[in-house]
C-alpha cells in the first residue's frame, strides 16, 4: 500500500473549474486502497452519499457504507478455516484504517489553506475531519454548477457507443456525468438515465435482442439502470461483433412505465427480400420444412377426394423463420415465443386459465408440453393480392418469376 495519497489537480486558484476533476481524482485514488476486499475500494471513505447510492443501482435498497470493522480477539478453539477468515478480516481492516487516514490527508493536501482553516476545529487546532467531511465542505463551498456546467453534461450523455472496444470507457464515462448532475443537484431519474443509455448504444442494433432480455429480466422499470443494462450486455460483445444483421431498436427507449413487457420484442414488419439474401442465415433444415410449407399451399390435396382443392396441413417440429410458437396455435406469425422469448402473449389461452395452465403458456417449443401444437399456420393469397405482413420470396427461371408466401 502507498505511503502517501496525491490528488491532482489541487483547488487552489480556480476551485469551481478545477471540481470535477479533483472529485474524479479523490475517487480514482480511494479505489486503489482495499481493492483485494471489495471490487470499490475504499471508495465509501471519499464519495458523497448520492454517487455511493448511484453506484448500486437499486433505489429501493439503499446500501450501507462498506466498512471493515476490527474482527477482535482469535477464539482459541478457532478451526483453521475460522482462523484463516479472521486473518483475512485482521488485514481489511488494517488496510481500511491506513486508507482512512491516507485519504484525508491527501485530500487536505490538495485543497487550499483557507478551505484548510474552515475545517480545522476551532479549540484544538486540529484537522479532525475525515475525507467525506472535506468533500462536503468542498462541495459545500465551490460546487454551485451553472447552467452551462448542466448543459455540458447532459450532452455528453448524448454521446454514442462508436466502437465496441470502447464498451467499457463509454459505460464509465456514462455513470461519471450521471454522477456530475447527481452533485450537480439535477440528478436524472434511473429510468430516464436508463433510456438515454439505451439510445448511446444504437449504433449497434444487434444488442436488440440482449436488451429483450434484460428488460424481461428486470421487469419493474424503475429498477432498471445504465449499469444494471452494461452489465449484462457485456458478456456479449462478441456476438454482437459477429453478427451482421442489423435491425433497429431505437424504439426500445419509447418503453415506459404500464406498457407491455412485450413491448421491445415485437419484431419489425418484415420486407421483401430476395431469396438468396433471406437463406444465408437460415439452416438448411429449417428451410426444408418452410419450403415444404409452401410447396403443400400450391398443391391440390389429390388423396382427398371429398374436398380436392383443400391443402395439407403442414407440421413440424422445429419453428420454421420468421415464425413464433404458441402451444395452442403451433408456429404463427402472430404471437408466441420466439427464440425464447415471449413477444406477445396468446390472448386465446390467456382468456382461459383453467384450460391452459402455467407449463402451456410458457411453452417455448411444441416439444416442451405434451400435446403442443406442431401445425404452421399457413396463410396463402394469390400473387396478385399479397398479403401485407408475409414475408416475400422471389424465385427466378429464364422465363418468368414466381412470387411465394411463407
Amino acid at each position: 500500500m502507498a505511503n502517501t495519497v496525491e490528488i491532482t489537480p489541487h483547488l487552489t486558484d480556480n476551485p469551481r473549474a478545477q471540481l470535477e476533476s479533483w472529485l474524479e481524482s479523490v475517487a480514482s485514488a480511494a479505489r486503489t486502497f482495499c481493492a483485494d476486499h471489495s471490487q470499490w475500494g475504499a471508495l465509501s471513505l471519499a464519495c458523497t452519499e448520492v454517487h455511493w447510492q448511484a453506484l448500486h443501482g437499486n433505489p429501493a435498497i439503499a446500501a450501507p457504507r462498506q466498512v471493515f470493522a476490527d474482527p477482535g480477539p482469535l477464539d482459541p478453539l478457532a478451526n483453521p478455516a475460522v482462523r484463516q477468515q479472521h486473518k483475512n478480516n485482521k488485514q481489511a481492516f488494517a488496510d481500511f484504517s491506513s486508507a482512512s487516514a491516507l485519504l484525508r490527508d491527501g485530500i487536505l493536501k490538495s485543497i487550499s489553506e483557507t478551505d484548510r482553516n474552515n475545517l480545522r476545529d476551532p479549540v484544538t487546532g486540529l484537522d479532525l475531519v475525515t475525507a467525506n467531511a472535506v468533500i462536503i465542505h468542498v462541495l459545500a463551498a465551490h460546487g454551485v454548477y451553472t447552467e452551462s456546467d448542466i448543459d455540458s453534461f447532459l450532452t455528453k450523455l448524448d454521446i454514442k457507443l462508436a466502437k465496441l472496444t470502447d464498451f467499457d470507457s463509454h459505460a464509465a464515462n456514462f455513470r461519471s456525468n450521471l454522477a456530475h448532475l447527481d452533485t450537480a443537484g439535477v440528478p436524472m431519474t434511473q429510468f430516464t438515465a436508463y433510456r438515454a443509455y439505451l439510445l448511446s448504444l444504437s449504433n449497434f442494433p444487434a444488442f436488440k435482442h440482449h436488451v429483450v432480455n434484460y428488460v424481461a429480466a428486470t421487469p419493474v422499470v424503475a429498477h432498471r439502470t445504465p449499469a444494471g443494462l452494461a452489465n449484462h450486455l457485456r458478456p456479449h460483445i462478441a456476438s454482437v461483433s459477429s453478427e451482421t444483421h442489423q435491425q433497429s431498436f431505437a424504439g426500445a427507449a419509447a418503453h415506459h412505465a404500464g406498457a407491455s413487457p412485450y413491448a421491445l420484442a415485437v419484431p419489425p414488419a418484415p420486407t421483401a427480400t430476395p431469396v438468396t439474401t433471406r437463406l444465408q442465415n437460415v439452416s438448411s433444415k429449417d428451410m426444408r420444412a418452410v419450403l415444404a410449407a409452401r410447396d403443400n399451399r400450391r398443391q391440390p390435396n389429390n388423396g382427398n377426394s371429398g374436398n380436392p382443392g383443400q391443402r395439407t396441413p403442414v407440421t413440424s417440429a422445429v419453428t420454421p423463420p420468421g415464425y413464433r410458437y404458441c402451444y395452442h396455435h403451433g408456429h404463427t406469425r402472430r404471437h408466441g415465443w420466439e427464440n425464447g422469448v415471449l413477444t406477445a402473449p396468446c390472448q386465446y389461452m390467456a382468456a382461459r386459465p383453467q384450460e391452459f395452465g402455467a407449463a402451456k403458456l410458457n411453452a417455448k417449443t411444441c416439444t416442451d408440453c405434451a400435446g403442443g401444437s406442431r401445425n404452421v399456420q399457413q396463410v396463402y393469397s394469390p400473387p396478385s393480392s399479397p398479403p401485407s405482413n408475409n414475408t416475400h420470396i422471389h424465385t427466378t427461371s429464364s422465363d418468368k418469376t414466381h412470387t411465394s408466401y411463407v
